[in-house]
């Protein structure tokens, strides 16, 4: 700690020998996210965001809340792809980062970052949830089917097959969002759900002109 804290004053004083300092701190201490924090500064104070970014990911993956670090990333490294870098994919609380992410207005970070985890954890459902709930929010079509498809894969179920008709709707894939809704009739649930299911199938008729079609649809939806 002694160590620590006289890198931390030299380093301010932009005295070279706070490096030395602070190196014998991290040899003491290899894990502690304090230091770490403080070698991030430093490497971004002299324009090395690649290694920054590495120290960062140490500090963050050691804090029991790495809140403030995260958010002093954002502020402090440039491009998204840095920031991302910086949030370990590993990291076990996806919850606590996409909070602090939406609550300093940062969802493409927060997309991309949920990306990343969702390649390292592809039978994660929640991840995959959460990126298509933040990419349909922000219009983020290709990002938000690219999730759907992913959700439905891992785990099948009406719901998902409608989520990812909505994106295929949205983006004028009537066709294939019929194929998803093709068998609405014998769905069991929630009565509001099937029941926009329905009309989203309707509607997916209606765009493409089957107006024998869509009127059937409408038919079958009023008597449901």
């Amino acid at each position: 700690l002694g160590y620590a804290r006289a890198a931390d004053v030299l380093l301010r004083q932009r005295n070279p020998l706070g490096v030395r300092y602070l190196n014998h701190a991290l040899m003491l201490h290899p894990t502690h996210p304090g230091l770490h924090t403080i070698a991030a500064r430093l490497l971004h104070n002299a324009g090395r965001d690649e290694q920054a970014a590495v120290e960062y990911g140490t500090a963050i993956s050691n804090r029991l809340d790495p809140r403030p670090t995260i958010r002093e990333v954002v502020a402090s490294l440039r491009g998204t792809e840095l920031v991302v870098a910086a949030i370990p994919a590993d990291y076990h609380n996806v919850d606590l980062v996409v909070r602090v992410l939406n609550q300093i207005e940062r969802p493409d970070i927060a997309t991309a970052w949920l990306t990343r985890v969702l390649e390292r954890r592809p039978k994660d459902v929640r991840v995959c949830e959460y990126l298509y709930s933040i990419s349909i929010n922000q219009g983020d079509l290709k990002a938000a089917e690219g999730a759907g498809r992913h959700c439905l894969a891992v785990v099948p179920s009406h719901q998902r097959r409608f989520a990812l008709a909505r994106v295929l709707f949205r983006r004028g894939a009537f066709n294939e969002a019929i194929q998803q809704l093709s068998d609405v009739a014998t769905w069991r649930g929630r009565i509001d759900e099937i029941a926009s299911a329905w009309l989203m199938l309707c509607e997916s008729y209606e765009s493409l002109q089957r107006w024998n079609d869509a009127v059937q649809c409408l038919r079958r939806l009023d008597g449901h």
